[in-house]
């Protein structure tokens, strides 16, 4: 499943169940194969692929933003790695455009809600690596137990894939965005 995007202000979840167990190691940038079809969304292995918009404004492109919950504990540390894919000829090609270091906060989710009291927010969020033009990944902190988040310009990708990574435990990760 790919999800195409739309500008909005509220947060779209990439996922349609409740998470993905992921312990993995996130993929490297030389081992990430083109593919011949649209890449798809794989909440198994940690992969939200969404499509991008246009900005009707400006004509350029919309700024993404992301973030995410994780249902292990308050400070579990994960990964995620954004990706962007560019269609030449017949083959869609990967390019790493974000690398980021991420610490669940204290703050959760609401009992009874769809994000309930078990999921816990990133209150810090490190970009390790920016690879978009002019380096435009910028991280919105939000203090001590906030809910922190990252933007970026996806320009020159028809895709964007969001791959996260628990790493250490096979805790559960689901991934939001919103185009601004």
């Amino acid at each position: 499943m790919t999800v195409s995007s739309t500008r909005t202000t509220d947060w779209i979840e990439l996922s349609s169940t409740t998470g993905t167990a992921n312990d993995t190691a996130l993929t490297a940038a030389s081992a990430k194969a083109p593919k011949i079809a649209v890449p798809v969304t794989d909440e198994t292995n940690g992969f939200f692929v969404f499509g991008t918009v246009a900005n009707t404004i400006t004509g350029g492109a919309v700024r993404y933003v992301v973030t995410f919950a994780t249902q292990d504990a308050a400070n579990e540390t994960f990964g995620a790695r954004v990706w962007g894919w560019t269609k030449i000829g017949t083959l869609y090609i990967p390019e790493l455009l974000i690398d980021t270091d991420n610490v669940a906060g204290a703050r959760v989710g609401i009992a009874a809600s769809t994000i309930d009291n078990t999921w816990f927010f990133p209150d810090t969020i490190v970009i390790a690596d920016d690879n978009t033009i002019g380096s435009s990944g910028e991280v919105h902190d939000s203090g001590a137990d906030g809910l922190e988040s990252f933007s970026f310009d996806p320009s020159g990708h028809s895709y964007i894939e969001v791959e996260v990574s628990c790493e250490t435990v096979a805790a559960f990760a689901r991934c939001f965005y919103r185009a601004v």
